[in-house]
Formats: structure tokens, C-alpha cells, sequence
């Protein structure tokens, strides 16, 4: 992130189609103490991890969970 400090991390969740690889329902939480993440960088996040699809290729897509959490560092 521009201007924030280094290190850093943000933890995101999302649901996940299996199927389709798509996400939706992001929520983003920054993990370093005293930082947030601003609506613009939410909005920016949301787009970068959601384009392209993801190529899951599941033998039971039902086998996969609905929601993922992910810790991004930077």
C-alpha cells in the first residue's frame, strides 16, 4: 500500500464459487496495530484479487469450503 508503513499485512476473506472461481463478499483486515485500510484501498483490493477468476479445479467442488481467509503481506 502506498504509504503505509513496512511491514504490513491484511488478512482477507471472501466467499468462494468453486465452480466458477469467482470471490465476493470481501472483508479486509489490516493486522498491523494502529493501521486501517481506507475505503479506496478496500475497493482497490476487491478488484485485484477477484480478476481473473481463480482455475480451482476441484474432483468434489462441494468439498471445498464456502469461505476463505488469506493473509497478504507486504
Amino acid at each position: 500500500f502506498e504509504g503505509s508503513a513496512l511491514p504490513g499485512a491484511v488478512r482477507w476473506t471472501a466467499s468462494v464459487n468453486a465452480v466458477e472461481g469467482s470471490v465476493s463478499d470481501h472483508r479486509f483486515e489490516a493486522l498491523r496495530a494502529g493501521s486501517s485500510i481506507s475505503t479506496r484501498q478496500k475497493r482497490c483490493l476487491s478488484e485485484v484479487v477477484s480478476n481473473p477468476n481463480y482455475r480451482l479445479r476441484p474432483d468434489d467442488p462441494s468439498a471445498l469450503p464456502e469461505r476463505v481467509s488469506i493473509v497478504l503481506e507486504f
